[in-house]
């Protein structure tokens, strides 16, 4: 991945752990100082104003038509900080929520107020009623 992905994926991924009740504070906190990173880096730009706009705004295009041309004008594609920032989100986005470990298993469900129904195994028979 190029320095611009990994900071458009991060961004994007920021964004939707924002819209979810299940976003770690460590996706949150990282999310927060990608942003304000940027919002140095871009200064008084008006996509600085992207950054905040942006709220729950999960698609990597958007944030790349808004940002791609100034992240590469302002140098940001070259800041390792803000690079490592945009790896650390995209890290924390990836992990498991504490708690939850799922190893071979089929039919799991995890949340509150859940429906599932399962089949395994071959097809059931017909019924006679």
């Amino acid at each position: 991945m190029s320095e611009l992905d990994v900071i458009v994926a991060a961004l994007a991924a920021g964004a939707a752990a924002g819209t979810t009740n299940t976003a770690t504070v460590a996706v949150q906190e990282a999310y927060e100082g990608l942003k304000k990173l940027l919002r140095v880096r871009l200064g008084a730009r008006r996509e600085g104003e992207a950054l905040s706009a942006g709220a729950g705004r999960t698609g990597e295009q958007w944030w790349r038509e808004r940002l791609g041309e100034a992240l590469t004008e302002s140098g940001a594609l070259d800041d390792e900080e803000i690079t490592r920032s945009a790896r650390a989100v995209l890290e924390a986005a990836r992990r498991p929520l504490p708690g939850v470990r799922v190893d071979r298993s089929q039919g799991v469900q995890v949340g509150d107020n859940n429906e599932q129904t399962n089949h395994f195994g071959a097809a059931p028979g017909p019924r006679y009623l």
